[in-house]
């Protein structure tokens, strides 16, 4: 028997079966319930060493992320004049240069120090899920077969979640909801994946994670799972949007984009993964001939920065028609003049 080394009081695993290490990424977008299931994945043994990125009031539970996975992604990001909440395009360039080479070597000595250490390892961090083409240069060299198990939740609960923390349009927010699912599903193409439905977990906690550690052939005698632990990690009321009622009178006729990748993603969830695929194919095309449209202008793409812009402007002109209608100058009607 191998005890989990983050802590005492955690479940026992079984080493025999598996050797050598096995990890698990949790793919998925920022707020959609990502550090909910690591939190479960700790309880069956999965885990890493190293710093873990501290509570925030956002998520006093905690992120269960690797302090220095999060930093080297963040970092080479900023060196591409990027963050994680840039909904551009990626170009394959950009993982080609200095910028994903040092990223690269970072990510491969702590993968190496902190991950394959243990017999069960799971990495999270949202930005993962559109990094992809950065990690698979360091998983194929390394002849690593990590599983994938993504986690799926409404758009409008992760925009309603994400407003809450970040001053982002909704539509930004949506943008980034699909680029996250539709670059997670590419990447994950034909390697052992699984889809969970976050608000299932909330249903069925153990059906749904035990039936995702099926599909993705662990035994369930490899796990000796206390429920009560399982139990005090979901906390309903640490769920504050759930919104899959208000989708389609929201979204339907402005974002089709949104809703047909949420039902592929849903379709996912119940095991109809090439119908699935297929729905999201054509979404993803329909996006790429926008992106080359919009890629003519790259301000296009900061939304933020243009609607910002937009309300300066406003408040601008009414300044001027309010100065001019009262008689009283100002200094931008004395330069209008």
């Amino acid at each position: 028997m191998v005890n989990d080394r983050s802590g005492p009081g955690r479940s026992y695993i079984t080493a025999a079966k598996i050797k050598p290490p096995v990890g698990i990424f949790v793919l998925g977008m920022h707020r959609s319930g990502t550090s909910l299931v690591t939190s479960l994945l700790h309880e069956y043994g999965f885990g890493f060493d190293g710093p873990h990125l501290p509570p925030q009031p956002d998520n006093p539970l905690g992120f269960w992320e690797h302090q220095e996975i999060v930093e080297i992604h963040d970092d080479f990001l900023q060196r591409l004049g990027r963050t994680w909440g840039d909904p551009r395009p990626f170009h394959p360039d950009e993982f080609d240069g200095k910028a994903a080479y040092w990223a690269r070597e970072r990510l491969r000595e702590v993968l190496d120090r902190d991950f394959l250490s243990r017999p069960l390892w799971v990495l999270k961090d949202p930005r993962t899920a559109r990094l992809g083409p950065l990690w698979k240069p360091i998983l194929d060299t390394e002849g690593l077969n990590p599983k994938f198990l993504i986690v799926v939740r409404s758009p409008i609960a992760v925009e309603r979640s994400v407003a809450r923390r970040e001053d982002f349009s909704t539509h930004k927010t949506l943008l980034l909801w699909l680029r996250h699912y539709i670059e997670a599903e590419a990447w994950t193409r034909g390697a052992q994946r699984s889809w969970v439905l976050f608000e299932d977990i909330f249903r069925d906690l153990r059906g749904v994670i035990d039936g995702a550690l099926r599909r993705l052939e662990f035994d369930d005698r490899q796990f000796s799972v206390k429920q009560a632990a399982l139990d005090a990690i979901l906390d309903p009321k640490l769920v504050h949007h759930n919104s899959e009622g208000d989708l389609k009178s929201e979204l339907w006729s402005a974002n089709p984009w949104v809703v047909s990748v949420w039902e592929a993603l849903k379709m996912m969830t119940a095991g109809q993964e090439k119908d699935a695929v297929s729905q999201i194919d054509k979404v993803r095309n329909s996006i790429g001939v926008a992106d080359d449209l919009m890629n003519s202008d790259p301000s296009v793409w900061d939304v933020d920065v243009l609607r910002h812009r937009l309300k300066a402007v406003i408040s601008s002109r009414k300044k001027l028609v309010n100065s001019s209608e009262s008689g009283i100058p100002t200094e931008e009607c004395s330069r209008s003049r």
